[in-house]
């Protein structure tokens, strides 16, 4: 039987053989056998765009030939054999995200820097008179598949995650006049490589700036890297370059995490660039999981503090390097973050045990029932207590009625332990 289910009634048959729909019937369904309804037509006033001839197989088939070569599903049985072919799958050849393609106009101003796999431009939105950044990244041919699915699999994975700590997607186009994919992002003041060299020439020993900056860096990064493990991602590139940061009326630091040109999902991951943890040796008998992240954001602390000569050290061996990242994980200043920094990934904490330990828990995407739990030094009394007085200090006094001065607080929920957050922590015999 064939059943005509199109809204316009839009099939129909021809030729000597044709017996037409039985237009007074509730349902349009007419019988097709080897010598009924031959040809059939589809489409159109004349029901005649596309046009059809049946060829039925001359061969007899036994039931026992249609009981082993039956199907589930009748619709997705082959009735012939096409030979192979290189073409992709549309599932390879487009890009498929929750968002549209942006049709976004805009003016450069100038390149901001490299990415993997890409350049950035800084340019000036003509609709909204807005600065962003646009990433261009040369579009491969399609014969090309590797590369290709690396492209497709980073627009996709990016517009995937969403938090406040992950540079925000705005848009993407793929040119295929100039072979090109367009992604546009939000512009930032600067990333961590810029705090890097400011921190050159400031004395680091004072534990209340240092603080200053890990411990907000720490918090917000940990929050991001959690998020892509609970959604089963791995950034895998993460280093100074792709920590931007934009400043908040209270001289304190948003950070976002960016470049998703080496992301992957956990079961497919491969390659690392970044700060590679030991697991992503060759020989290593540990698989890569999300933890890879952790130790690359511990050794971007480490260099952008450059903590005990960090940057001047030999680290062209795996050796050399594991020696210098231990030697930092030793320093009084960065103590608390000593567990990301462990070389065996099984015993390595995980971002939401670290923000755990560190922050009571705040800002974890990760269900609590999903942390196991991992006994970790803590002692942050030192830490809590140097940031209290830095917090003093920066506290501006205000003009209070009848001529006295009260304190005006200022709001780092994003920079600072809060407190209830500490009280948990204490609760939960962290501290």
């Amino acid at each position: 039987m064939l059943e005509d289910r199109s809204l316009s009634h839009t099939t129909e048959f021809f030729g000597s053989s044709a017996i037409s729909f039985q237009e007074s019937h509730p349902r349009r369904r007419v019988v097709v056998n080897e010598n009924t309804n031959l040809q059939l037509g589809f489409g159109g006033q004349h029901c005649n765009i596309a046009q059809f001839s049946l060829i039925w197989n001359p061969h007899k088939i036994s039931i026992l030939e249609q009981v082993e070569n039956r199907v589930g599903n009748p619709r997705k049985n082959r009735t012939m054999e096409f030979p192979t072919t290189n073409i992709l799958s549309a599932c390879l050849t487009r890009i498929h995200t929750s968002k549209d393609q942006a049709n976004v106009r805009y003016i450069r101003k100038g390149v901001l820097g490299e990415e993997s796999y890409g350049i950035v431009h800084k340019a000036l939105n003509i609709e909204s008179g807005r600065y962003i950044a646009v990433k261009e990244i040369p579009l491969p041919s399609i014969e090309n598949e590797e590369q290709f699915r690396r492209v497709k699999r980073e627009v996709e994975l990016h517009a995937r995650a969403s938090h406040p700590n992950i540079i925000e997607l705005l848009g993407f186009e793929v040119s295929q006049a100039a072979s090109k994919v367009h992604i546009f992002l939000p512009l930032q003041d600067g990333n961590l490589e810029s705090v890097k060299e400011l921190r050159l020439s400031t004395n680091l020993d004072n534990l209340r700036q240092v603080s200053y900056l890990v411990y907000p860096l720490a918090f917000q990064m940990l929050k991001a890297l959690d998020y892509l493990a609970s959604v089963k991602i791995i950034h895998k590139d993460v280093k100074p370059e792709n920590i931007l940061w934009t400043n908040l009326p209270d001289d304190s630091k948003h950070y976002v995490l960016a470049d998703f040109g080496l992301s992957n999902i956990v079961s497919q991951a491969k390659a690392v660039s970044g700060s590679p943890p030991p697991e992503v040796d060759e020989m290593s008998q540990f698989e890569q999981t999300t933890k890879i992240d952790v130790w690359s954001l511990f050794v971007t602390i480490v260099d952008v503090l450059d903590l005990d000569g960090f940057r001047r050290k030999a680290r062209s061996s795996k050796e050399e390097r594991l020696a210098a990242i231990a030697a930092a994980a030793e320093h009084t200043a960065i103590f608390e973050l000593k567990p990301m920094a462990h070389e065996d990934p099984t015993r390595r904490a995980s971002a939401g045990q670290m923000l755990d330990a560190i922050y009571g828990g705040q800002g974890r995407t990760t269900p609590a029932q999903a942390i196991p739990f991992q006994p970790m030094t803590r002692n942050l009394s030192r830490l809590v207590d140097s940031i209290e007085l830095e917090k003093q200090r920066r506290t501006p006094l205000l003009e209070g009625p009848a001529g006295t001065q009260k304190q005006q607080p200022i709001d780092r929920a994003q920079n600072l332990h809060a407190n209830s957050a500490l009280e948990r922590a204490r609760r939960r015999r962290f501290l």
